[in-house]
């Protein structure tokens, strides 16, 4: 088969696929369901390396990885950047023909592609992030319950001994708030030494240690958005081997 390029349009349940020849001819369209069997079948017998467009969407990350599996080279699309360049009416069918077409053309706005180990990392640290995040919510909530009722209490939620002296105020919406802060924040001390055990070692984030208030999970966040934080290379540098 001669040189062509894939545009596809996904979504959770439909999928629209356009094979187009370098010349802009359509070789193949097909609309499918949302499945790996579907788009290895609707893929096959193409050439391997051949170059695949989607767009950037939440749930794009398992199917690079597929793509990749099947020996062809995805490239992730800037959907805001795309649309920009669509034309007036929208479809899925409009906008899979366009992928392929930018494609083709040299013209795809694409977006970095983490590895997979990367995209693991940023993940666990967007995990951490989120429950500390609902912990600040349910510490505020307990102050405020105590305010309502002028309960004095001089303690720091952030330690057990806080939160026994919050638990003992016998309000009990007090004592349940204080039971999801202890779970959460046991959840978060699991997750850091998960982070310490996997990645303390690594060269840049000891290095970005040694920076004056810089501590582990802040080098560690820096280093997993911006693998190369030092000469800001993004692409040159190979993630997290050092």
């Amino acid at each position: 088969m001669e040189k062509v390029v894939v545009g596809l349009d996904m979504h959770l349940k439909k999928t629209e696929g356009v094979v187009m020849a370098m010349d802009g001819t359509i070789v193949k369209r097909e609309r499918f369901e949302t499945s790996k069997e579907n788009l290895r079948n609707f893929l096959r017998g193409l050439p391997p390396g051949t170059k695949v467009a989607l767009e950037s969407v939440g749930f794009c990350w398992p199917w690079i990885d597929f793509i990749e599996s099947l020996g062809y080279k995805p490239l992730l699309a800037n959907p805001i950047k795309v649309k920009s360049r669509a034309e007036d009416v929208k479809t899925d069918k409009a906008d899979s023909e366009l992928l392929a077409h930018l494609l083709r053309m040299d013209w795809l706005p694409t977006v970095y592609v983490p590895s997979k180990e990367l995209r693991a990392l940023r993940n666990l640290l967007r995990h951490r992030a989120f429950r500390r995040k609902i912990a600040t919510a349910f510490k505020n909530r307990t102050w405020s319950e105590l305010r309502k009722r002028d309960v004095q209490i001089d303690a720091n939620l952030s330690t057990c001994r806080g939160r026994e002296r919050a638990a003992s105020s016998n309000v009990y919406e007090v004592a349940q708030n204080v039971e999801v802060i202890e779970l959460i924040e046991n959840q978060i001390k699991r997750i850091e030494m998960k982070l310490k055990i996997h990645y303390r070692k690594i060269k840049p984030v000891k290095l970005l240690q040694t920076i004056p208030g810089i501590g582990f999970l802040t080098a560690l966040t820096l280093v997993a958005h911006h693998p190369n934080p030092f000469t800001y290379h993004i692409r040159v540098c190979r993630d997290l081997r050092y």
